[in-house]
């Protein structure tokens, strides 16, 4: 194991002596730069960062006149649905009126229709008291009839309802 680990080293000192001076032929000399060179070199520099600083301006300058009319945009639809949603509301409200209005209509249909049905349920009332009054006269005087003459009970019922038929007319008109 020692002697795998001498050999490793041996080797890697063999290529590292072979490759250290192509490496130090490697480096190229540059020539030299004048002051001159440097100044002309840094004044192009300014005005390609000029040119750049112009172009971004620019670029956000176009993006702030997107954004504007996306902004536009939203506006006008947010009018749209503001619209859109008064016309709603304002038929909701129509649509809730005429509901209101055809309850009331049908109360006060029940009002009106009920009113002669209870006059005449009022008159038939009174008029059934009032038969019922005279049907109780007509058998006080039955009794007091049928005292004075004794008559079988088919004739004495028919005697009283002709007598109730023809008061009949009388006690309606009353």
């Amino acid at each position: 194991m020692r002697k795998m680990n001498i050999v490793v080293l041996a080797c890697m000192l063999v290529l590292t002596s072979a490759i250290a001076p192509s490496l130090a032929l490697a480096v190229e000399i540059a020539p030299r730069i004048s002051d001159r060179e440097i100044v002309e070199a840094l004044t192009e520099l300014k005005q390609q960062q000029k040119a750049l600083n112009q172009r971004l301006t620019d670029l956000i300058h176009n993006i702030d006149k997107r954004f504007d009319a996306n902004d536009r945009r939203f506006e006008t639809m947010d009018r749209r649905f503001e619209a859109m949603m008064n016309w709603m509301l304002t038929l909701f409200g129509i649509v809730i009126t005429l509901i209101l209005g055809l309850l009331g209509y049908m109360i006060w249909d029940r009002r009106t229709v009920l009113k002669p049905l209870r006059t005449k349920i009022t008159i038939l009332e009174e008029s059934s008291r009032q038969m019922a009054a005279t049907t109780q006269r007509m058998e006080a005087e039955s009794q007091k009839m049928n005292t004075q003459i004794e008559l079988p009970p088919p004739v004495r019922f028919l005697t009283v309802w002709s007598q109730l038929c023809a008061n009949l007319p009388k006690m309606i008109k009353r």
